[in-house]
Order: C-alpha cells, then structure tokens, then sequence
C-alpha cells in the first residue's frame, strides 16, 4: 500500500506545483526558463539552493529594470570605463 501512496502524493505535489508556476510565471519565457532551470537543479541535486534563487530574482531585476549604464547601451566599455577615465 505505501509503494502506491508516495508516487500518487508526489503527483500532486507536481500538479501543484505546475498550476503555482501557470499562475506565476504567465506567458513569460524568461520567467520560464528560470523555472525549469532550478526545478532541474533541484531535482539533481536533492536540495533547494538558495542562490540560485537568490541569482533568478538578480536576473529578472536586471532584465526588467536595468541599471542606468545598461540602458545607455554601454555594457561592452563598462568594466573599461573608470579606466579609460583616469587615463585622461
């Protein structure tokens, strides 16, 4: 009897779980793909790894409201940038 009962409480616990990501994640693909990348790493790893959490919420805030020098469109000198100042 147990053998039947932890495959059918795992299924609700996925069903659950794919109508709170339906409802949370809508039709956006980033949001997405974030899911299914920690449920993948969860799932390998048998634990919940909080930075990567911690790294998905990063990510979507600098998707969708990105810092001032992403928006001006000058990624590529960022980390050049304070050098090529000093140099005058």
């Amino acid at each position: 009897m147990f053998y039947g009962i932890a495959p059918a409480v795992m299924a609700i616990i996925a069903i659950a779980a794919y109508k709170l990501a339906r409802l949370t994640d809508g039709t956006d693909t980033r949001l997405w793909v974030l899911t299914v990348v920690i449920g993948m790493v969860t799932a390998a790893t048998g634990a919940e790894i909080a930075l990567l959490f911690v790294g998905a919420g990063l990510a979507m805030i600098v998707l969708d409201a990105p810092p001032a020098f992403l928006r001006r469109g000058h990624l590529a000198l960022w980390p050049v940038r304070p050098m090529l100042a000093s140099l005058g």
